[in-house]
Formats: structure tokens, C-alpha cells, sequence
């Protein structure tokens, strides 16, 4: 189960959005298989898994302090930002081989930081050059094998891309270092604070932000919801209506696909539900998605208004509702496959709880002595 969280300015209710499984949904996850962390010339090479910034790992492994922020470790750690990294991962045909059913397969990325490239049995599929976003990426039909497969994600130094990026550009954009930083971070889709500000340091470190899967569909499936509110004051009365507007993300075959899309609020014994068409599209730089809106009436007596903690009255703690949003596909056509009958609705309970190879460098490994004070 995934879970995401929602930060809404709630007035009546602040939402946690939990996501649940569906049937129609594949999921391979990659991301605790044993993955193997090099640097460009291969004279670094540490196991790990995913999630995993590079410095994190070359701490855990003691080739760099444990504390790169006591003494001068920002400056002693700094050869770790400018060398090239490569997450590698080889796993058998066999975890994946429920994939073979689906007619489309994505490569799911929820966080990479920042610039690089994704290389699939010796095929590149995917540039990367944002740690703010996640990546969907269809995958060719062919890329994966019943044996053995491969995966490399060459992740490039951050100050050297962006700085390239600065030279390049025709205009003056002012921009400020603090001692020890760079000047670039507006150059980089990539944490501001990464290039050192105030008195941070500046490790610009790369990694890999969030879980890394392999994800199959047939027909359209619910991923992913956001919530709006909107309180409507009457103008001939005294009584107002919060309009809760839902967002629904979907993702969605080539051909499109339909289907029933129910808002269930149970604490208020509040349902609506709404048929949508669904043609694919790219949301947010990523393909085979689409985004499709209800918006729900609730009159403003039936709930308790949010109230911060300093404002309740001793013992009453805030009230918070829960949000159901479902999408059941249309019923299949008998020119698809009997698979399709057994699809449930899938269902997402918003819930209170709150890639070139890098070329050849120099040995990047600190020398013996230093190694040997500064591990753990």
C-alpha cells in the first residue's frame, strides 16, 4: 500500500489520502532488491537499496565520515558531488512475469535527484533532470527479458550540470553564494539548499528520492486524488455550503477507457457518483494518465468547522472526515479478453490520519590515513 499526503487549508476537515490496491494494477516493486552503488571509475562499489542519497551510503558503508557535518566534513565529503554515480540493479524475468498480461507497462520513478539517465538491458528509456517530480514511463514491449535484466540509473554531478546550464544561457540571472556554496541552484531542478545557503552546507549530493517500480495496467486505474474546498456564502440567507471539489488521477490505456467515478463521504452519509470518459494524456510531463473532476455540495451545518488545537476545548480534539474515491471500468466489451471480468473497483480511502556512461576519472576514495580517521 502506498500512502500520500494531501496539505490542504482545511476549514472543515484535513485529509490524508491512503491508497489501496488495485486489481487491475501490477506492481513490481524494485526498490529492496540489493542494488549496487558505483562511481564513475568504478573504484567505489557499495551494496544498498532504495531509497538512498549517495552520501548517506558511502557513510553507512565508512568510506566517508559518519558525520559529514562535524568539522570540515562538508569540504572532506565534496569529491562525492562532483563524481558520477550509477545505481545498478539485475533481477530475474520471474518477479516480473505477471507483466506479460498487461498491455502496457510503466517504469515508475517517485523521486530522483536530479540529472541522469536510466539504461534497461543496455537500452536507454529515460532521461531524468527534476528532483521535484515523479517519472511514468512506458517501457517497449520487448525491453524485458525472461532471464536476467538490468538496470543502471547514471546519475551526473548536479553543480557540474548546472553550471553548464549557466554558462550556456544568454541572460544574467542574479543569483548569491554563501562561502563554501555555488551559485547555480537556480539553474536545477534540485532542493535550493542542496547548493548551501545560510549557514548550510552545500553537498549537492544525488540519490534516489523514493521507490522505484514496475507498474502494469489494461484498463484505466485510479492512482492518485486531490481535494479542494470552497465555502459559498449565501447572499439571501444566512446559512453557506462548502463545495468539495475532487480531482481524480487515473491512469489510462491508448485506446481511453470509461467508467463509474464515486465520491463517498460516510461520516456524512454523503455519495455521488458521475460515468466519465477517459481519453489519455500527459499530466505532469507524464503520459497514459488523465485527470477528471466532481464537485460535491455539503451544507455547512452538517459539519463541524476545523479548529487548531489551542482553540478546542479541553479534552475535544479537531474533527476530521473521511473521503472514499473510487472508479470502477465500464463493463468489457466481448472484444476483450475474460481477464477484464474479474476487475474490481479500485478504491482510494482518504483517511484522517493526517544516459551516457560516465567517463573514466581519477581514484575518488580518500587516502588511507584520511579514510581511516574519518570512518565510522
Amino acid at each position: 500500500m502506498h500512502t500520500y499526503r494531501l496539505v490542504l487549508v482545511a476549514v472543515a476537515w484535513a485529509v490524508g489520502l491512503r491508497l489501496s490496491t488495485a486489481a487491475d494494477l501490477v506492481t513490481v516493486d524494485l526498490s529492496a532488491q540489493p542494488w549496487r552503488l558505483t562511481n564513475a571509475n568504478q573504484s567505489v562499489a557499495v551494496p544498498t537499496t532504495l531509497p538512498a542519497h549517495v552520501l548517506g551510503v558511502l557513510a553507512a558503508a565508512g568510506i566517508v565520515q559518519s558525520d559529514p557535518l562535524y568539522r570540515y566534513g562538508e569540504l572532506e565529503t565534496r569529491w562525492v558531488s562532483e563524481d558520477t554515480w550509477n545505481f545498478t540493479l539485475i533481477w530475474s524475468g520471474q518477479q516480473h512475469s505477471e507483466l506479460k498480461a498487461c498491455k502496457h507497462v510503466l517504469l515508475v520513478l517517485h523521486g530522483v535527484d536530479t540529472f541522469g539517465d536510466v539504461v534497461l538491458n543496455g537500452r536507454h528509456v529515460l532521461r531524468v533532470n527534476n528532483a521535484h517530480r515523479s517519472w511514468w514511463q512506458p517501457l517497449p514491449p520487448d525491453v524485458l527479458r525472461d532471464s536476467a535484466n538490468m538496470m543502471s540509473m547514471i546519475l551526473q554531478p548536479a553543480v557540474q550540470v548546472a553550471l553548464r546550464a549557466k554558462v550556456l544561457n544568454k541572460y544574467n540571472i542574479p543569483t548569491m553564494a554563501v562561502p563554501g556554496g555555488f551559485d547555480v541552484y537556480n539553474f536545477a531542478r534540485k532542493p535550493a539548499s542542496d547548493f548551501g545557503w545560510d549557514w548550510g552546507p552545500a553537498f549537492a549530493h544525488a540519490g534516489v528520492t523514493g521507490p522505484v517500480q514496475l507498474l502494469g495496467f489494461n484498463r484505466a486505474t485510479l492512482i492518485g486524488a486531490l481535494v479542494h474546498q470552497q465555502a459559498i456564502k449565501s447572499s439571501s440567507s444566512s446559512s453557506s455550503t462548502f463545495l468539495l471539489h475532487v480531482t481524480a488521477h487515473l491512469l489510462v490505456p491508448e485506446a481511453g477507457d470509461g467508467g463509474l467515478l464515486t465520491v463517498h463521504l460516510p461520516d456524512l452519509k454523503i455519495q455521488q457518483q458521475q460515468q466519465v470518459s477517459l481519453t489519455a494524456v500527459t499530466v505532469a510531463g507524464n503520459p497514459l494518465q488523465a485527470l477528471t473532476n466532481m464537485t460535491l455540495e455539503i451544507p455547512a451545518g452538517k459539519v463541524e468547522l476545523w479548529q487548531s488545537r489551542g482553540l478546542l476545548q479541553p479534552g475535544s480534539k479537531p474533527v476530521m472526515y473521511h473521503v472514499i474515491v473510487s472508479f470502477e471500468p465500464s463493463p468489457p466489451t466481448p472484444s476483450e479478453t475474460a481477464t477484464a471480468d474479474s476487475e474490481g473497483p479500485y478504491q482510494l480511502d482518504i483517511a484522517p490520519a493526517a544516459a551516457d556512461a560516465a567517463a573514466s576519472g581519477v581514484d575518488r576514495r580518500p587516502s588511507s590515513s584520511s579514510s581511516s580517521s574519518s570512518s565510522s
